[in-house]
């Protein structure tokens, strides 16, 4: 194995015992005639040998260099267990065909994002996916416009390719399992406006069919600089604890994340009010909901076709959005 300097791609070649353009077909992914199993071999004995390409000729002459930057729209969206799993399936299959990923959260400022985009694309990145709304939004998208560069989106609107979920759609269906279920009343804890975007429809419906609802505000905790489950999950639980302490009867609590309700299980089973007849609605089908003892209604992230169209439109020139409407997971 070769170590201590920069592996070239002749030595590479040698060592696979194939000529140097066919080696570099395949390392960055261009048509050739080779097997499968070949490819794989000549990927792997340049892995083991340590091959990095170089980016700086690449750029230079104008080629493209198969790097594909992943934004984060702000630090807590970098931590929320529905885009750590999102990211770890694209960085898998992007690497599957012959690109290198970055992994950059955006910050505060839309002058330090439009910075960090002029950064990546000098480093060579030749496609970005962008997670969520980045401060100064409109202008970066514009900015990627500007120079060429492939992309694609997940919720958000000034993209040309965007992908999004129907939440309306979501709570309206929880509005009508609490129908189906026959409860009078239903408590929702979230941002005020969380609840007017995605859940005013849901409200209006319970109420014309007889269930009466009610809004229990909580602080939006955008822009936070770490991971904020802990937060979220003392949202959930304070919010209930202030409701019941206020005489709240409700036999349905609904919540913008299953963090947050396992908060509010954790406030309503202080009070004694954690019951067969209490049902709890939270969002994004997290690990600690599944596994919890207390049956949490929620909805699913839609992984496999949130990968797949990401990457089909990664290099789409023709603008297409995308509005997935996820299945709801009843467990009560």
């Amino acid at each position: 194995m070769i170590k201590n300097r920069k592996v070239t791609l002749k030595q590479v070649a040698a060592a696979a015992n194939l000529a140097v353009p066919t080696v570099s077909q395949i390392l960055n992914g261009r048509r050739n005639y080779c097997s499968g199993e070949q490819i794989a071999r000549v990927r792997k004995l340049a892995d083991e040998m340590g091959y990095q390409p170089n980016i700086g000729y690449k750029i230079m002459v104008g080629e493209k260099t198969r790097t594909v930057a992943i934004l984060f729209s702000q630090e807590r969206t970098y931590h929320t267990e529905e885009n750590r799993n999102l990211t770890i399936r694209l960085i898998s299959e992007l690497e599957k065909t012959g690109e290198s990923v970055y992994a950059v959260t955006m910050g505060n400022s839309r002058e330090e994002n439009q910075q960090r985009i002029r950064d990546l694309i000098n480093r060579g990145c030749s496609a970005f996916v962008v997670l969520g709304s980045p401060v100064g939004e409109e202008s970066l998208i514009r900015l990627i416009e500007d120079n060429g560069i492939d992309y694609v989106s997940a919720n958000n609107e000034y993209s040309r390719n965007d992908l999004r979920f129907d939440y309306n759609a979501v709570f309206l269906k929880y509005a009508g399992d609490i129908l189906k279920y026959g409860a009078r009343r239903a408590a929702y804890i979230m941002v005020d406006k969380y609840f007017q975007m995605y859940c005013a429809e849901s409200a209006a419906f319970l109420k014309e069919n007889g269930t009466e609802s009610i809004l229990y505000s909580i602080e939006d905790c955008d822009r936070q600089p770490f991971d904020c489950s802990d937060l979220v999950f003392e949202q959930g639980y304070h919010a209930v604890n202030h409701a019941l302490a206020q005489g709240e009867k409700a036999e349905c609590w609904i919540f913008a994340n299953d963090y947050r309700a396992l908060g509010g299980m954790k406030a309503l089973q202080e009070h004694g009010r954690l019951e067969k007849s209490i049902r709890l609605y939270g969002m994004n089908n997290t690990r600690a909901g599944r596994f919890s003892i207390f049956p949490i209604n929620t909805s699913d992230v839609m992984l496999e076709e949130q990968v797949s169209w990401l990457l089909q439109h990664l290099k789409n020139t023709a603008p297409e959005h995308k509005i997935l409407i996820p299945e709801i997971l009843i467990r009560s």
